[in-house]
């Protein structure tokens, strides 16, 4: 007898949502969004960093570059985000395999603000 203590979320399903959520937004007029991969796991596997924001007080210059982290920039600056003149949010989830939980917060708050509601 085996016992589930939450549904399943892959590994496949968080790429596809993040995927689906780049295309809805990487040509909006008032989103910004910023998909790169912070560093890959022992599997290979890439863990990504998200920016998603609104485009106001958006600065000229881009986050720096950090040793030993954004391995697809392979040293060009122009690969990182635009810098933003406002408070930051960072959220992370799925550190751990076990952490299948963290995958539905992590979609809700990604539906909670593309929502028309959540304004």
């Amino acid at each position: 007898i085996y016992f589930a203590w939450t549904y399943p979320y892959s590994f496949e399903e968080s790429l596809k949502k993040t995927q689906k959520l780049l295309k809805k937004y990487e040509n909006h007029e008032n989103i910004y969004i910023h998909r790169e991969v912070l560093c890959y796991s022992r599997e290979g596997r890439p863990m990504e960093l998200i920016t998603f924001t609104r485009k106001d007080k958006m600065m000229e210059e881009r986050e720096e570059l950090l040793d030993g982290l954004f391995p697809e920039a392979k040293g060009d600056p122009e690969t990182r985000p635009y810098r933003f003149d406002k408070p930051t949010v960072f959220i992370s989830s799925r550190v751990h395999p076990g952490e299948t939980p963290a995958s539905f917060v992590l979609e809700g708050i990604w539906n909670f603000l593309t929502s028309k509601t959540s304004e």
